[in-house]
């Protein structure tokens, strides 16, 4: 069973939230199926402590910014690690984060654990993606790519680290700005930050930003309304021109009033 949360304004659905009990290994869990977040329950806890944190989650308050995702990818590896990582902070945090990566364990690594130490600890951005990078296989070679963008509750636009050739971009009216810039060969954390109000986000991975016309990729980012549709259509143009391993997270800022 799931419960949700609506926008006072518009109707809109702004959070959903189900839960899971202990099963095979796995603790019970807590998750928000539109905006991204979830939580497990240590041991002992169980099913009943699950659904208070979820019941916590639908009371998020309405100054909070609120974020619906999509993500699709395309891999030639039936090994892969996930393709990407994303922390919705909750009650005690401030921040949401979200990456993509190249999705090698080293740079999968990377990007979980960048995204857990914004949300859990607090940290810049920038240090957080720098911290975890000496965490990875010193041997991975060419350094990992990873692309990284935080939105603060209590701070405007976003802030955005990157290593590698990840890309990050932002719907500005009829334009996809890029957020990021090349650094392929690379293994420096770089790091800006925007102030404008938020837009659409978009993030890549693989070489998509190489195999599909900017044109292209604009028009799937600005003109398809819902996130996930947009995601995939941005992977299957790249799936198009033969690009194997690609990935897209299309991101929402959604109004909450």
């Amino acid at each position: 069973m799931s419960a949700i949360v609506r926008s006072k304004t518009t109707g809109r659905v702004l959070h959903r939230t189900v839960t899971s009990k202990p099963q095979l290994g796995q603790p019970a869990a807590a998750r928000c199926i539109i905006c991204g977040w979830s939580q497990r329950i240590d041991p002992p806890g169980g099913r009943s402590e699950a659904r208070a944190l979820a019941r916590a989650h639908l009371r998020w308050p309405d100054e909070w910014p609120v974020f619906h995702c999509g993500i699709a990818y395309h891999t030639t590896d039936p090994d892969h690690t996930d393709p990407a990582a994303a922390r919705v902070g909750g009650a005690r945090a401030n921040a949401s984060a979200w990456a993509v990566h190249d999705r090698s364990p080293a740079a999968a690594r990377a990007a979980r654990l960048a995204t857990d130490d914004i949300v859990d600890r607090g940290l810049p951005t920038e240090a957080a993606l720098s911290l975890a990078m000496p965490a990875c296989d010193p041997t991975h070679r060419p350094a990992p790519s990873v692309a990284l963008v935080v939105a603060r509750h209590d701070v405007p636009g976003y802030s955005i680290a990157w290593i590698g050739d990840c890309r990050a971009y932002e719907v500005r009216g009829e334009c996809l700005v890029p957020l990021t810039t090349d650094r392929a060969a690379s293994s420096t954390v770089r790091h800006t930050h925007t102030s404008r109000p938020r837009g659409r986000l978009v993030l890549t991975a693989g070489d998509l930003h190489n195999a599909v016309p900017h044109d292209t990729l604009t028009a799937l980012a600005v003109g398809i309304p819902h996130p996930t549709t947009s995601a995939h259509l941005i992977v299957a143009a790249g799936t198009r021109t033969g690009a194997a391993d690609v990935t897209a997270l299309v991101i929402d800022p959604v109004p909450t009033q």
